[in-house]
């Protein structure tokens, strides 16, 4: 476990404030790297957002905001970002007892179970739409609410059960979500699968990604799902693959130095960080990456990146959001 330790002083806002030189090809020449006050020690950082002009950061020991007039960094709750899907103001958390939300907006530091349905069940992949929140479960699936109420739907049609070895139990497992405006893709246990908006039947999207790919654990190969306008993206250990067929197949965009942890788009830019290399950027949707970013950065396990009132913050595995 690590040890949180939190640092504030008046006015040292800046982190790792990105410094950049556009030349004629468009590409950023060079950054420098500037610590910020906040989490220090050995805290690690495991998401950045942003609402209605606040920047949040969730930690290993808490979730805090950035005070826009103090310029110190305050304990918002006791809640971390490894899973999360932002509605509006509305915050919702995936933790092993369920579903907790937090409104942003409200100066309380108040969080509250999701209702009751949902209270008993580790949660393992949230995600958000204009409608509904579709949620993966351990042991239970997939799960669809009804608007943004507690009534739930669950759809696992065509998805793999898992048999506990040592209860003999069938479950079902869904580890990451994403959604294209028409489809869902989901993770289950080796597989990527997808199906349309009104959940019926999953059916397996894995065309073009290596098999070996899938014999392993999520936890050791995939990192994410990400989708960029009509494009869905997935990190598998340290690549990139991409499909613009929705999931019908899959090529791979890129091979960087360590393993992936996100995948980001900031104006036309995008930006993948990696645990041991760094940031990667892309001006060319992915067709180019260079590392220039890197310059200066002192710990290159990064988790997360958010441009926030025109500075690049990043935050690292293990160093909290300081380098």
């Amino acid at each position: 476990m690590s040890t949180c330790q939190f640092k504030n002083t008046d006015m040292k806002i800046k982190l790792l404030t990105l410094i950049a030189c556009c030349l004629i090809t468009t590409e950023i020449a060079f950054a420098q790297w500037i610590q910020i006050d906040g989490p220090i020690g050995s805290t690690s950082t495991n998401g950045i957002l942003e609402n209605n002009g606040k920047l949040y950061i969730g930690t290993s020991c808490g979730l805090y905001s950035l005070g826009s007039t103090s310029g110190k960094w305050d304990l918002k709750a006791n809640i971390s970002l490894e899973i999360y899907a932002k509605k509006g103001d509305s915050l919702f958390v995936g933790t092993t007892r369920g579903i907790k939300v937090l409104d942003l907006s409200s100066p309380d530091s108040y969080t509250a179970s999701y209702g009751q349905t949902l209270e008993t069940i580790n949660i393992l992949a949230i995600n958000s739409t204009d409608t509904c929140l579709y949620v993966g479960t351990q042991f239970f699936g997939f799960k669809k609410s009804k608007g943004f109420s507690d009534k739930w739907e669950t759809f696992n049609d065509g998805l793999p059960y898992v048999t506990n070895s040592q209860t003999g139990l069938h479950t079902l497992h869904v580890l990451l979500i994403e959604h294209l405006s028409d489809v869902i893709f989901c993770l289950s246990p080796y597989v990527l699968f997808k199906t349309n908006v009104s959940p019926t039947l999953w059916s397996m999207a894995n065309s073009g990604i290596p098999k070996e790919y899938m014999e392993i654990s999520r936890e050791l190969n995939f990192k994410f799902l990400k989708a960029i306008d009509e494009t869905i993206f997935v990190g598998i250990q340290n690549k990139l693959y991409s499909s613009s067929n929705k999931g019908n197949s899959w090529a791979e965009v890129y091979s960087f130095g360590s393993n992936v942890s996100s995948l980001n788009k900031f104006g036309d830019n995008y930006y993948v960080t990696t645990l041991g290399n760094g940031i990667y950027i892309s001006n060319d949707k992915g067709v180019t990456w260079n590392n220039s970013l890197n310059v200066g950065l002192g710990n290159k396990f990064v988790t997360s990146i958010k441009i926030f009132n025109d500075t690049l913050y990043a935050g690292t595995n293990g160093n909290g959001i300081w380098n």
